[in-house]
């Protein structure tokens, strides 16, 4: 596996039970997210809730580079969580539940260094597509979807990336101010096309749009 200079993001997603989520997520605070946030090469961590879609808790890295997870420093720090939280529910339900994905940045609509606005949603929107359609689904986001996107009042910005294992993995980062605009008509105009339609629905294995309130921002201390 090659990792390029490029910067990357590391997302887990969870579906926990019910009564779980609450003692979860100040568990995670204390013990991932703070202490991750010091590590090398971390420039940002966001949690969020899910409010629309199929996950109902995230976690998002934004890395200097797909390297980050692999550094010494991150992978002693893991075990050192891993040992001392062994038995605890909270890591337990950590180990069953959470999914993590490593991607990599292919484009981005943010000149300069990216930082995280203060924003209340985080719309992510995933694809699975196999590699002969690829090429068209950049040509869609370039030509068509990104620039419609960004003309909605409180979307701010758009980053794409594609997985770094599973290269057929794509995901699409949109800081948006709040859920009204997220799920409002201006929205959903900007994503309606006949060209959308075929990527959509002929194009991909798997599509999801996801809506995450964020509840927690930490920036990189490193």
């Amino acid at each position: 596996m090659t990792l390029s200079d490029a910067p990357a993001a590391y997302v887990e997603l969870l579906n926990l039970p019910e009564g779980v989520e609450e003692p979860w997520r100040a568990w995670y605070d204390t013990t991932y997210l703070q202490q991750r946030a010091s590590l090398p090469g971390v420039l940002s961590i966001r949690r969020g809730v899910g409010r629309v879609g199929s996950i109902g808790d995230m976690v998002l890295y934004d890395l200097v580079n797909a390297g980050v997870p692999f550094s010494p420093a991150w992978q002693s720090l893991d075990r050192r969580i891993e040992r001392s939280e062994a038995e605890s529910p909270e890591m337990l339900a950590q180990r069953e539940y959470a999914l993590p994905y490593l991607m990599r940045q292919i484009t981005t609509s943010v000149d300069g260094t990216y930082v995280p606005p203060r924003v209340d949603i985080l719309h992510m929107s995933f694809f699975v597509v196999e590699p002969r359609f690829q090429d068209e689904l950049n040509d869609w986001y370039a030509l068509e979807h990104v620039t419609p996107m960004l003309q909605v009042p409180g979307y701010l910005n758009m980053r794409r990336y594609q997985g770094v294992e599973d290269t057929r993995m794509f995901m699409g980062l949109l800081d948006v101010e709040s859920l009204e605009v997220a799920e409002g008509p201006a929205a959903a105009a900007a994503m309606s096309s006949p060209w959308s339609d075929r990527v959509r629905t002929k194009l991909v294995n798997y599509r999801e749009r996801r809506l995450f309130k964020i509840e927690r921002l930490e920036m990189g201390r490193a």
